[in-house]
């Protein structure tokens, strides 16, 4: 028979975002600043102008995201259900824990977005994020919101009393919504009110050891008191590449 599992969450940030493998604990890599001069039309007779670029190397180091559960061979040995619990269970509870650590990169590192609710709802602030990403030469491919968030942005009126209606660029198919083509993700990971706006391809998931599970019979005492350790780990660390590619911000923002 099938255990009656507590559910994982739907959405993991690792599948939002890129991965990159390392060979150490440390991913270097090398951003582009604002630099000084400009190209520019040459003036007969003049220099031409200079355009000077700058870098800064930016370190992203990784951890281990790890934990275990300890069980008997007694308990193995009477509840078969165990062998497949046990594994499904520590991923699903990684999966949770990783995602919790990577949200906070994500909302430290982000740009904090500057949109307010006043005079206007959840679905034209994003709208107006998208906009402003574009703006500036990022193409949005992700939106972020809680599943709460998600729901009451389909509960939008066209008016106080006159129904229920969203922008024609907005569209739900196959229970997924969508603003101009973008997808509109449901994470638990992220708190209520909150959202991310975002061209996800200049975030990257770095990776130096990838998930793994293994069982011990002879970890700590296990061998005398007939006990199983079933460890989970991962060293992992979340590179948010270019901050401004991600807008970070609040629906109750006012």
């Amino acid at each position: 028979f099938n255990v009656v599992t507590i559910p994982g969450q739907a959405v993991n940030v690792s599948d939002l975002v890129g991965s990159v493998n390392i060979s150490g604990g440390t991913y270097t890599f090398p951003v582009e600043g604002a630099g000084e001069g400009a190209i520019a039309t040459q003036t007969e007779g003049s220099s031409k102008a200079q355009r000077d670029y700058d870098f800064t190397m930016v370190d992203v180091n990784t951890d281990f995201i790890a934990g275990f559960t300890r069980y008997s061979k007694k308990m193995a040995n009477n509840l078969p259900f165990l062998t497949s619990f046990i594994p499904n269970a520590l991923r699903r509870d990684y999966a949770k824990a990783e995602n919790a650590a990577f949200n906070t990169v994500l909302a430290n590192a982000a740009t904090a977005s500057t949109e307010i609710i006043t005079g206007q709802n959840k679905i034209e602030m994003l709208i107006a994020e998208i906009a402003k990403q574009q703006n500036i030469n990022y193409l949005v491919n992700g939106i972020v919101v809680r599943p709460s968030d998600y729901w009451d942005i389909l509960k939008t009126e066209k008016s106080s009393g006159a129904g229920y209606g969203l922008p024609g660029i907005v569209t739900l198919e196959n229970g997924q919504l969508r603003i101009n083509g973008i997808a509109i993700y449901r994470a638990n990971w992220l708190a209520a009110n909150k959202y991310y706006v975002g061209d996800w391809s200049r975030v990257n998931k770095i990776v130096t050891e990838g998930l793994s599970l293994e069982f011990s019979e002879t970890e700590g005492t296990n061998f005398v008191t007939n006990n199983i350790t079933a460890r989970i780990e991962a060293q992992v660390g979340l590179a948010v590449e270019q901050p401004a590619a991600i807008v970070y911000g609040d629906f109750t923002a006012v």
